[in-house]
């Protein structure tokens, strides 16, 4: 049985938000890493266009995968790839349609980008999707 890509967007969304939640709690509860001697964690930035990659998942039903930091890898190499297991390195739903849902932050405010399986995945259309956010919000 198939399930409607809104239920994946929704669980996936879902998903998103309870990483996003628990990685802010970890980043306001950690120690300094000077003062605990460990390596530094760097946030996911693509540093050449301004965005940050909060979360990434790829998936469907209650099967997801965590794609953050293959996403920002691929943005960083290429600024574009497709939403498919071969460019994500995970296939969460073998034969199943899956999502891909992006959390990212743009000039200090949060953003949603989510994409079907197969749908093109870039710098540009990240900052569109920021603009087409903007002006829904600021009518």
């Amino acid at each position: 049985m198939k399930i409607p890509s809104f239920l994946c967007i929704a669980a996936s969304l879902f998903l998103s938000m309870q990483i996003l939640t628990s990685q802010e709690l970890t980043s306001q509860e950690a120690p300094s890493a000077a003062a605990t001697d460990q390596a530094v964690v760097f946030p996911n930035f693509l540093t050449k266009s301004g965005i940050q990659i909060i979360s990434s998942t790829y998936g469907s039903g209650v099967n997801f995968s965590d794609v953050t930091d293959e996403t920002v890898k691929l943005l960083n190499q290429q600024s574009r790839f497709y939403a498919c297991p071969e460019w994500l390195r995970a296939d969460p739903t073998p034969g199943w349609n899956k999502a891909l849902v992006i959390i990212f932050k743009y000039q200090d405010r949060r953003y949603l980008f989510s994409s079907g399986e197969g749908g093109k995945v870039d710098i540009s259309l990240l900052k569109l999707k920021a603009a087409e956010q903007d002006a829904s919000a600021n009518p």
